[in-house]
């Protein structure tokens, strides 16, 4: 999903949670972990790299276009998921912490649903058994007209 969908979905979804609360601290935490779960992206890339790389059109043909490099994407996870609402029942946390669960959750949902990617790539365990290789995120036909990783391509 598009960072700018991202952004469409947190602020209706952000809305709806204030409607639901009436508190700003979670409104404003669901927000921002709707958008800002998308960091792994940019720790994937500087990983890579090597370096700081901060413009979309870098971080998009990393993601989406070549076969270089890995994706950990550590907080796309269903299993952070599961612990951080298991937490926040057991310790009763404050809304700021459920703001932060449904903004990452509906993150996650939407990419689920909106990327072609295989089925179980949000489970971090999956990615962990196949060595976080673009390979196991990517069906096939899409992985296999990915380009190799050229650090020129890069201007």
């Amino acid at each position: 999903m598009s960072p700018q969908n991202h952004v469409i979905a947190s602020t209706v979804v952000s809305g709806a949670f204030y409607a639901a609360t009436h508190s700003w601290e979670g409104t404003v935490g669901c927000f921002l972990s709707g958008i800002f779960i998308d960091i792994d992206h940019h720790f994937d890339l500087w990983i890579y790299k090597r370096k700081p790389l901060w413009s979309l059109k870098d971080l998009y043909h990393f993601c989406d276009v070549e076969k270089g490099g890995k994706l950990h994407l550590v907080f796309h996870s269903y299993e952070l998921l599961l612990i951080l609402w298991v937490c926040l029942v057991v310790f009763k946390m404050d809304l700021l912490w459920w703001g932060i669960a449904v903004g990452m959750t509906v993150h996650i949902l939407f990419d689920q649903f909106t990327n072609s990617l295989k089925p179980l790539v949000y489970f971090l365990s999956y990615r962990m058994r196949h060595g976080f290789s673009k390979q196991c995120v990517f069906p096939e036909e899409k992985y296999r007209t990915l380009i190799q990783g050229r650090d020129d391509l890069y201007v």
